[in-house]
């Protein structure tokens, strides 16, 4: 090999150096201590931690549709699994057990607090300890 050859490529291999660090440095992401440790680290409370988040998207009538975006207030990890494990049966049932004529009354009637007592009897039924409370995220009507 001549020296033309082997100066080609020593800075080819320098260049493909130099543009590597460039893209790492480019993609590179702050390492943080806690992400490699084996300790668990402590959630930052987030005004919701306490709380299984749900939506429901209803037909009401033959031209309305409702849609429900809630929390549900759970007491220990057992009763947040249990909710999280039949959330899907909960708002089976919801859609299912109400009558038409009945949600169609309380939306029109804006009685939220009909809707929400129906809501909380059918988790209740559908979980093995009570919730007490829930609170409506939101609730529109299209």
């Amino acid at each position: 090999m001549n020296l033309k050859q082997q100066s080609f490529i020593i800075i080819s291999v320098i260049g493909l150096l130099v543009l590597g660090a460039g893209i790492l440095n480019h993609f590179k992401k702050e390492i943080k201590l806690p992400e490699i440790s084996l300790q668990k680290t402590k959630k930052e409370d987030d005004g919701y931690s306490r709380y299984v988040k749900c939506s429901i998207v209803s037909n009401i009538g033959p031209q309305n549709i409702l849609k429900m975006e809630m929390a549900i207030p759970y007491e220990n990890k057992e009763q947040c699994m249990d909710l999280k494990r039949n959330m899907n049966r909960i708002k089976n049932d919801f859609i299912v057990r109400i009558e038409q004529q009945d949600m169609e009354a309380w939306v029109t009637q804006k009685d939220f607090a009909a809707i929400k007592s129906e809501y909380i009897k059918i988790i209740n039924q559908n979980i093995s300890k009570p919730v007490q409370n829930l609170y409506f995220k939101s609730l529109n009507i299209f």
